[in-house]
């Protein structure tokens, strides 16, 4: 019984001797840093604030009980649609439930009585993201989303990257343009006040650090 004893051990010994380390190690997380840090910051954000409705927005109004009349419009650039029974509606820069509000107050009394209405959408506004991230493009907005969190969507920064000179570019209602900047630096730090959230068609620039 000892000499068997001895036998396994010896053998469990060799085995272990033998394996690479990696084996037992703990799995690497496969996160960059930064994108690590960007999403710690982003889970801090408020997630209550709801939806707000931009430029070429599809959405669907639903009438509860009234069939007849539930129809899909599309936002203008101005930020109205034209609904079939009242008539133009300014929905840009509203959220999904002040819509809804708005929508029941157009519609009661003369056209349903009591309406319960719920609006959805089915195609959201789209922001783009160019220059030193890992990931550039064009992402949809479908829901609150500020510069953290495009940052994190983008894959983060590359190595060359100006974290404190970020620039979005916004297109204003009289055709012009504004470009705001951003210190991501101060975001990833915890202040949360120089965190912007961004509107429909914004472009957000990452430029080259020479330093």
């Amino acid at each position: 019984m000892l000499k068997k004893t001895f036998v396994v051990f010896f053998i469990v010994s060799i085995f272990l001797a033998l394996k690479p380390p990696s084996v037992f190690a703990a799995p690497k997380n496969e996160i960059p840093p930064d994108i690590a840090a960007f999403e710690k910051v982003d889970n801090k954000r408020d997630e209550s604030t709801s939806y707000v409705i931009g430029p070429q927005n599809l959405l669907q109004i639903k009438v509860f009980g009234e069939a007849d009349i539930n129809q899909t419009y599309r936002v203008d650039e101005d930020g109205y649609i034209k609904h079939a029974l009242a008539g133009r509606v300014k929905v840009g820069g509203l959220t999904i439930s002040q819509v809804e509000k708005e929508m029941e107050k157009r519609l009661d009394g003369d056209y349903v009585i009591n309406p319960q209405i719920n609006v959805f959408v089915i195609e959201y506004s789209h922001f783009s993201i160019i220059g030193e991230v890992r990931k550039p493009g064009n992402y949809e907005i479908t829901g609150r989303i500020s510069v953290i969190r495009a940052l994190s969507m983008a894959g983060g920064f590359t190595p060359i990257a100006n974290q404190r000179a970020v620039q979005i570019i916004r297109k204003n209602p009289n055709g012009t343009e504004s470009k705001i900047g951003v210190d991501a630096t101060r975001i990833l730090q915890g202040d949360l006040s120089a965190d912007v959230d961004l509107q429909a068609d914004d472009v957000i620039v990452i430029p080259k650090s020479f330093f």
